[in-house]
C-alpha cells in the first residue's frame, strides 16, 4: 500500500488566495490542523466548500481527512490580533458573523454536514480534543473517510 500524506498550515492561507492552494494529485491522508478558520476568513463559505471539495478530489478511495475545525467563537480573538495588512479578513469576519453571508459554525455541526452531505465524505469519527495550557477552549480532531469503491 502506497501512503501519501499531506499537511497544511495556517501560513498557506493567511495571505494567499485559495486558487494558489496546491495538493498532489492523489493522497491517502490529509492532515489539516488550525486552517479552516483562516480559509473561512479569507474566502467565506464558498472558499471553505472549495477547499473541502479539493481535498475530496485529491484523496484516494478509503483516504482520510484529519481535520481540526476551529469554533467560530475563536475567530474574533484571531481577527483582533491581525495587523493592518489584513483588513480584508476583518471585513470578511463581519460578513461571517451574521446576515445573508453567515458563516458555517463547526461547533454547531455545520462543517460535518457540509463534508458529508455536500462534499461526499462517507463518515466521521471523533479522534480526540486538542488544547494548550491556558487555552480557553479545546478543539475537536475529526476524521472524515472517503468511500472505498
Amino acid at each position: 500500500m502506497n501512503l501519501t500524506i499531506s499537511s497544511l498550515r495556517k501560513d498557506h492561507f493567511l495571505s494567499h488566495s485559495l486558487s494558489l492552494f496546491f495538493l498532489p494529485l492523489k493522497i491517502s491522508l490529509e492532515c489539516s490542523f488550525s486552517v479552516t478558520k483562516w480559509i473561512h476568513l479569507q474566502s467565506l463559505n464558498s472558499g471553505l466548500l472549495s477547499f473541502f471539495q479539493k481535498l475530496h478530489r485529491c484523496l484516494t478511495p478509503g483516504g482520510r481527512l484529519i481535520l481540526e475545525p476551529q469554533p467560530f467563537s475563536s475567530y474574533s480573538r484571531s481577527v483582533k490580533s491581525l495587523s493592518k495588512n489584513h483588513e480584508n479578513l476583518r471585513d470578511n469576519y463581519e460578513l461571517l458573523k451574521g446576515g445573508a453571508m453567515r458563516g458555517w459554525r463547526a461547533e454547531e455541526g455545520e462543517f460535518e454536514r457540509v463534508l458529508v452531505e455536500l462534499v461526499g465524505f462517507e463518515k466521521r469519527e471523533l479522534l480526540g480534543e486538542t488544547g494548550e495550557i491556558g487555552k480557553c477552549e479545546e478543539e475537536s480532531v475529526v476524521c472524515f473517510v472517503l468511500e472505498s469503491y
